[in-house]
């Protein structure tokens, strides 16, 4: 086979190079003929050759680039082999059954946690110019979600323990849709979220070359293969490689909570921080948080599995149910619902036990992702031919494969199970009207709103219109209730700053802010509060110098949101007619009793100031500075108590 470039190119290239430069020649087909080959291209073909070094020296565990090849090579020949062990439903900690012990070790465990959230994703499917991490949902982005649900459990750790910590949080990226930059920018214009930059680490998943299912490598352009992210089963091998484990370690965190970024809803009640506790206490080395699944659903699964004397909890992608012959059956005839429970990418991990397991395999779960459509370079014509093609993906909950025991009552590794609208609902799709919700923005939003009306209805004793949602072109709740997390999260916390009141049909509450007291309320219209400060950040570090509102015996009227006008509810945009909006300036406090507040009304109150009304009487008094309006505390059962305390005021 003749070389598709002058002999002399390749004496500018390393000895290492040209032998993986060899190696890589050797896996063309003679189908491919050389066509993205540019014969008078110097520069193009040595950035090539150094791109196929890199990616030898990845991939080096699995023979390099050539390794690479023939590992697609035999999942397109369908030689992957069967695996033959025995498969039961698995045992699971219920987190249905609120523990509050669990709750408690959890949030006794931040100081020793670390998180990782894996935001390579792209967002095709929902259209987005740019990456998944970046789509607006509830007024910030996915991101800043992620950080606002971890700001509530260090809030919750504040308030209890009268101490500020930080978590460290680690984001791996990817170069798609400048997924890497847009991150970067993102925390920088955001002021990092209030936390220090030293407890933020980027590093970035590795592109995977792509290969059609034809057998072909394919090129973008010439002297360049065309690439796609190679999979969040990356992370272990990059957290050790790119100094992650150890940046944690110096911080003196030992384990690590991993939270996919599209999804919005596992930061609802207390279930991390109970599958944190279950993790800490019984000393496992991985966890899976896992919900009900539906039968046929594309997901995957956990499950126990038992090869010859060893058992081990486990991970599957519905794909791969073939090669484990498993059976998508419901757990009971006619059930909706499969005998093995979901799988949600939500982990626990012991980071010594994770490094370990990242040099035993780099690559755990090693498959095939046949999906991708790409524009495929042709010297043959003068437009790109469309290819369909595949590249090697690993998944990260696949590292769990390599902990077993002769004994299937004390595993390494541990399964919590969850609700499912409290556990997962991605948004990984736009909408289309007339089709399912599910996998969308809108799902998420409506198991996010299901979620407080099973609070408000079950636990806040709140009368609320009946869930009945409208779908079309625009989706239309019945009701609409936003809150900051920090106002919790644990639904037993929020049941006892809110209860006790009437949220009529179209009506809205909208609480930007943690320190929040509403008894025998009735809303009729927008009633919004929002603290420029809802948490009294000061210096990266939690205060009590924060926005404080209490309501009791109050009457909202006003026409509230226009719902014939567009609006995204999602999106946090609507369009209001009218609206009681209370503004609580750095360290301040509204109070208001008795009042019936009918039409529009916008109440600022600056920092430093407490404003009381009480029937038609507004006093503005000055605040004694940095005082929490509850104190929180601990029962004999160990449960998480608020008390309202009473606020001085300066003469």
């Amino acid at each position: 086979m003749s070389l598709p470039f002058p002999p002399h190119w390749i004496e500018k290239t390393t000895e290492e190079n040209r032998n993986i430069l060899q190696s890589f020649l050797s896996t063309l087909q003679q189908s491919q003929d050389f066509e993205p080959f540019d014969s008078e291209d110097e520069k193009g073909f040595v950035e090539f050759v150094e791109e196929v070094g890199q990616i030898d020296r990845f991939y080096a565990s699995i023979g390099g680039i050539a390794g690479y090849y023939q590992k697609v090579a035999s999942f397109l020949e369908g030689k992957q082999e069967r695996r033959n062990v025995d498969l039961f439903s698995p045992p699971m900690w219920n987190l249905r059954e609120k523990n509050a012990l669990n709750i408690l070790f959890g949030l006794t465990s931040l100081p020793l946690t670390g998180e990782i959230y894996p935001l390579g994703g792209a967002g095709d499917r929902l259209s987005l110019p740019l990456p998944a991490a970046c789509l607006p949902f509830l007024g910030q982005n996915l991101l800043e979600g992620l950080i606002r649900d971890l700001q509530a459990k260090e809030f919750l750790f504040f308030k209890l323990f009268e101490k500020s910590i930080m978590t460290p949080v680690a984001l791996m990226t990817s170069d798609e849709k400048e997924n890497h930059d847009h991150i970067d920018r993102l925390l920088r214009t955001s002021n990092w979220f209030g936390r220090p930059p030293t407890h933020f680490h980027l590093f970035k998943q590795p592109q995977a070359p792509l290969i059609s299912l034809e057998g072909e490598w394919v090129f973008s352009k010439p002297w360049k293969l065309a690439m796609k992210p190679g999979g969040h089963g990356l992370i272990w091998k990059l957290a050790r490689e790119e100094g992650v484990f150890d940046w944690f370690e110096k911080l003196n965190r030992s384990k690590v909570l991993v939270r996919q970024i599209n999804n919005p809803v596992a930061g609802v009640d207390g279930a991390l921080l109970s599958f944190l506790g279950i993790g800490v206490m019984e000393e496992k080395g991985f966890g899976f948080l896992s919900c009900p699944r539906r039968v046929g659903a594309p997901e995957g699964i956990n499950l126990l599995t038992k090869d010859e004397h060893k058992f081990c909890l486990t991970s599957i992608e519905y794909t791969d149910f073939d090669r484990w012959g498993i059976v998508d059956e419901p757990e009971s005839p006619g059930s909706l619902y499969s005998k093995y429970p979901s799988n949600t990418n939500i982990l626990f991990g012991d980071l010594a036990v994770l490094k370990e397991l990242s040099v035993q395999d780099p690559f755990p779960g090693l498959l095939l992702n046949p999906k991708t459509k790409v524009a495929s370079f042709s010297r043959k014509g003068p437009d790109p031919i469309e290819k369909s093609a595949g590249r090697l993906e690993t998944l990260m909950q696949a590292v769990g494969n390599l902990l077993f025991s002769p004994n299937k009552d004390h595993l390494p590794s541990f399964i919590a199970y969850n609700d499912r609208q409290k556990t997962i609902s991605p948004t990984k799709k736009s909408y289309e009207a007339g089709k399912g919700i599910e996998d969308t923005p809108e799902g998420a939003y409506f198991d996010l709103l299901s979620n407080s009306y099973q609070l408000l209805k079950e636990e806040c004793q709140v009368e609320l219109p009946l869930l009945e949602w409208v779908f079309g072109e625009q989706v239309k709740p019945p009701f609409i209730f936003h809150y900051h997390p920090a106002l919790g999260p644990l639904f037993s916390l929020i049941s006892q700053k809110i209860f006790q009141g009437t949220i009529h049909p179209d009506s809205e509450i909208d609480l930007e802010i943690a320190e929040f007291y509403m008894n025998g309320f009735d809303v009729q219209g927008s009633l919004l509060v929002r603290a420029t400060n809802p948490l009294g950040l000061q210096s990266h570090a939690y205060t009590n110098r924060s926005g404080k509102c209490l309501l009791e015996n109050v009457v909202v009227r006003n026409r509230g949101i226009d719902f014939d006008a567009p609006h995204c509810c999602w999106k946090r945009e609507v369009v209001r007619q009218e609206a009681l909006e209370i503004v609580l300036e750095g360290d301040s406090f509204f109070e208001a009793r008795d009042v019936e507040f009918v039409g529009p009304h916008k109440i600022i109150v600056p920092d430093g100031y407490h404003y009381r009304m009480i029937g038609s009487t507004l006093e503005k008094l000055k605040l004694e500075g940095g005082q929490p309006l509850f104190k929180y505390g601990l029962n004999d059962a160990g449960e998480i108590k608020a008390e309202l305390h009473a606020l001085e005021m300066k003469s």
